[in-house]
């Protein structure tokens, strides 16, 4: 006995080719509208979702750039801060040479 008279199934239990299109109309009517509708949600999903995974992408370059120029920039504003700071050590020991040679009023000329 090949198939099952009663339910028309194999027998394994599998269904018959007939009954196989017959569930999935039955699936179609169903659901068909809820699938499709999800399915559509889903890649409008996706989209936004890769849409979003760019700009921040572009806004991550664009703040890398934006650092790399802050510690360009701030490593300038340190060299001259330590430029600036010899300077100030070579005035001091300038001042020190002068009080050390003599009266420090003797190196400055007075307002008229």
């Amino acid at each position: 006995m090949l198939f099952n008279t009663r339910s028309g199934a194999a027998p394994n239990g599998a269904p018959t080719a007939p009954e196989q299109v017959e569930m999935q109309a039955v699936r179609e009517l169903l659901f068909g509208e809820t699938q499709r509708t999800f399915e559509a949600r889903i890649k409008q999903l996706e989209a936004q979702v890769a849409a979003l995974e760019q700009g921040l992408n572009e806004r991550f370059r664009e703040l890398s750039v934006r650092f790399g120029e802050l510690a360009r920039t701030s490593e300038a504003q340190h060299a001259a801060l330590r430029d600036v700071g010899r300077s100030f050590s070579a005035l001091g020991q300038q001042l020190g040479n002068v009080s050390g040679a003599g009266s420090l009023s003797s190196h400055v000329r007075k307002p008229e």
